[in-house]
């Protein structure tokens, strides 16, 4: 596999270089939305049956899965898992209910994606990559809260500010079946949704698997009394292409025969997790990250008692900025050069930390686009939903199209680093994701591997 990466063509020009060229005619195919339910039991619960496997197969070389259409519907519940009839509240949307996710492939096993902490990666990606106009949807699919929720008496209060307040998320009002609740998410994946949007070859593999560990109901639910849920029903629904014109499946099996497997690149995470221990000045985080093009580098801090303590939303509620300074180091790099200034203020909606606000939204390509979106304001920044961020790719605006422009981590076996100058007052638990270029082949067995 690792040969297979290193001689896939390592250059292509930017969109800004490609000329026009003539449409051409579509091939004739039809769509069919599928459902793929879990096959491994009906029921899961945190405790005793954490796992859901759904598997995704087809048959048929022109049969392709959607997969950037797909999402998944999980029916929650409180009943039977949960001792008290008192609320408790979801931790943003229901994708806090993921504490890892992979996708395997049926035919020989290995796994082609693997997102631990997938629920504290989606909820920080939802903050800082969506618009707030769009909440209102979101609400009634995925269960967040459903509109900004303001402070202060009136817009011109002293004090009023717009804030995203994930304490408004869908609630269980009861353990009782009649507060079930069915809610569906995107799934954040560089397999399925990869780089160029193209479609999976499902029909001419032998299927994949997507496995989903459930978290502990601690650290995805909260409560003033308990909590507890179960899923009583997971499916994957996506459509399903079968293209049928042309005589396309002899031409799609003469291609992959020619060319010995075919092959398409996704953007995917990884996570690393670590500790801060209490005291002020410099601290170094080891971030064992081994890419082949390292995109970009999010660093969350929480108290780590906070994260599975029920009073709060771990997965949403980060270490205030306690921040003097910060870079990340690969290798003998130092990213930015110039170290990240935070300076503290006792003012929450201090302007101190622009530069570092800057670079989340750059990593997150936010930065200024007239299109940029996000839930977390200078406030909100400041006082809860701080994180350390670095953008590493050479090609900022062409990341879509052109593979390999991050840094190579692997080759040289590049060590990896946060640098951080701060003020720890409780012991932090320290969660990284690596965002990085991936590369995944399908061979004419029917075999799908990947390559970092």
């Amino acid at each position: 596999m690792e040969t297979v990466a290193q001689n896939q063509p390592q250059t292509e020009l930017p969109n800004s270089l490609k000329y026009a060229r003539l449409p051409k005619k579509a091939v004739a195919g039809v769509s069919n939305l599928r459902r793929f339910a879990s096959t491994n039991g009906g029921e899961f619960d945190p405790t005793n049956n954490s796992i859901i496997h759904i598997d995704i197969t087809s048959s048929g070389v022109n049969s392709f899965l959607d997969s950037a259409h797909g999402y998944l519907q999980f029916k929650l519940s409180a009943q039977g898992v949960k001792t008290t009839n008192n609320i408790q509240t979801l931790d943003g949307g229901v994708w806090a209910i993921i504490d890892r996710l992979r996708v395997i492939d049926k035919g020989s096993g290995a796994i082609l994606s693997d997102i631990q902490n997938y629920n504290l990666l989606h909820s920080m990606l939802f903050k800082y990559q969506t618009d707030s106009s769009k909440l209102p949807t979101t609400n009634a699919v995925s269960g967040t809260p459903s509109t900004l929720v303001g402070t202060g008496n009136a817009p011109n209060a002293v004090g009023y500010r717009a804030d995203y307040n994930v304490r408004e998320s869908a609630k269980f009002a009861t353990n009782l079946a009649t507060a079930d609740m069915t809610l569906c998410m995107p799934i954040i994946n560089g397999f399925l949704s990869n780089t160029k949007g193209v479609y999976i070859p499902l029909g001419a593999s032998q299927g994949i698997r997507l496995e989903i560990q459930l978290a502990p109901s601690n650290n995805c639910m909260s409560a003033l009394v308990d909590t507890g849920y179960k899923v009583k029903s997971a499916h994957y629904f996506a459509p399903v292409v079968n293209v049928n014109g042309d005589d396309f499946a002899s031409s799609m099996t003469q291609m992959m025969s020619a060319m010995g497997g075919i092959s398409f690149t996704g953007s995917d995470y990884s996570g690393y997790v670590a500790n801060m221990a209490v005291g002020a000045g410099e601290q170094v985080i080891d971030l064992p990250i081994q890419a082949r093009s390292l995109r970009a580098i999010y660093t969350i801090s929480r108290t780590a008692t906070e994260v599975s303590n029920i009073a709060n939303f771990g997965l949403n509620e980060y270490q205030t900025n306690t921040i003097t300074e910060y870079n990340y180091r690969i290798g003998d790099l130092s990213l930015p050069p110039s170290r990240v200034q935070c300076g503290i203020s006792a003012n929450t909606d201090a302007r101190n930390t622009s530069n570092a606000y800057s670079q989340v939204l750059m990593a997150t390509g936010q930065l200024n686009s007239i299109h940029a979106q996000t839930l977390v304001n200078s406030t909100t920044f400041n006082g809860g939903d701080f994180i350390h961020a670095i953008d590493t790719e050479a090609y900022l605006n062409e990341s879509g199209n052109v593979s390999h422009t991050g840094i190579d981590t692997l080759s040289g076996n590049l060590q990896c680093q946060l640098e951080v100058n701060n003020t720890v007052a409780a012991a932090q638990r320290v969660d990284t994701f690596a965002l990085s270029e991936r590369l995944y082949f399908l061979n004419t067995n029917g075999v799908f591997s990947v390559s970092k």
